[in-house]
């Protein structure tokens, strides 16, 4: 599944509404992450389907990480689709507000799960709280050592997302093994299927 820009969009609107309207933006991308860390290890799959790099602060969506910064990179129709949702408040770009109501027919009812799971788990976290959090997953700490090298951003293989941290207590993302392993296959059948039709 590839990142949908409408998707990333109302994800993001729905979080700063679950904030009250606005939200910080680092926090607004690390939750996003940890929604989609909790869907793919559950139902094979990231709520967003955005390609994810291991930076400085964690793991970051390609899409996501475009969209809240309103970037550039972005298409003019998805700035433009992005802009009916949301918006920097005022000089500060650092914040992001939701200036209109959530499309729900963009999110599936595991999408709204997810995106509930993270806020309730780690919602009332800061910032700099949560980039040390994600630091403990595998799909970032592997890939620390390039990052120390000087990547400032590395490729991150999906299959990680399956990996359990090491020495890690308290896990939130904690499943069944043999469950966990049948998400893993429904994971690795679609993207099997996907990497067929992309050919």
């Amino acid at each position: 599944m590839e990142a949908t820009y409408k998707k990333i969009a109302q994800v993001q609107n729905y979080l700063a509404r679950k904030e009250g309207g606005k939200i910080d933006k680092l926090k607004l991308v690390k939750l996003i992450y940890l929604a989609d860390r909790y869907h793919i290890r559950k139902y094979g799959r990231l709520v967003t389907g955005d390609y994810y790099f291991a930076m400085q602060y964690g793991p970051v969506g390609s899409v996501t990480k475009d969209i809240a910064g309103f970037s550039e990179y972005l298409a003019p129709e998805e700035l433009e689709y992005a802009q009916k949702y949301l918006a920097p408040l005022g000089g500060d770009t650092n914040t992001i507000i939701s200036v209109n109501e959530v499309d729900g027919d963009e999110l599936s009812e595991t999408d709204v799960e997810a995106l509930d799971f993270a806020y309730q788990t780690f919602g009332s976290r800061d910032s700099v709280d949560l980039v040390e959090l994600t630091h403990e997953y595998p799909e970032w700490s592997k890939r620390k050592g390039q990052l120390d090298l000087g990547a400032s951003r590395v490729l991150i293989d999906n299959v990680d997302f399956f990996e359990n941290p090491a020495n890690f207590r308290d896990d939130k993302f904690a499943l069944d093994s043999d469950f966990l392993a049948e998400s893993k296959e429904i994971y690795e059948r679609r993207a099997a299927v996907n990497k067929k039709l992309a050919a």
